[in-house]
């Protein structure tokens, strides 16, 4: 007998346009990792370890690294021009905040200023909250952004 699998939730155009209209007020970083989750269907973990080597901004394409994956193999993923011109803009202000190399998003908080961001929910919950688009948050919990 076969299994029903259940589909992925897939916002209508409309939910799609909320959310980036309220995603455009976010911080430059926020903006890029939402940009580039989207793009290259990357998973939270994936995302928050990427590193400023597993950029090739010419071509523009994003190693994911094995370690960060679920089934433990390397992956090589395009990205938009868009989101090219977000990366060329975050790196220019990630440099204001730490010139060494390595992690790429980094923390801008009095905290843990300059160290590795860990994870995002806290900007996809208000993202999904600001813009009327809560499944948006389900979704996101489910460890990937739908694209």
């Amino acid at each position: 007998m076969r299994r029903l699998v259940k589909l992925p939730w897939i916002p209508i155009e409309q939910q799609w346009l909320d959310i980036l209209a309220v995603a455009a007020a976010e911080p430059l970083r926020n903006r890029l990792m939402l940009a580039l989750a989207y793009d290259a269907a990357l998973r939270c973990e994936e995302l928050c370890a990427l590193r400023t080597d597993d950029l090739d901004p010419a071509r523009r394409m994003l190693r994911v690294r094995a370690e960060t994956t679920k089934n433990r193999l390397e992956r090589i993923v395009r990205y938009s021009a868009p989101t090219g011109v977000l990366l060329r803009e975050y790196l220019t202000h990630r440099a204001t905040i730490s010139r060494a190399r390595g992690t790429l998003f980094l923390s801008e908080s009095r905290r843990d200023h300059a160290e590795r961001l860990w994870t995002w929910s806290k900007m996809l919950r208000r993202i999904a909250i600001n813009s009327g688009v809560p499944q948006f948050l389900a979704c996101s919990q489910d460890r990937r952004v739908v694209s």
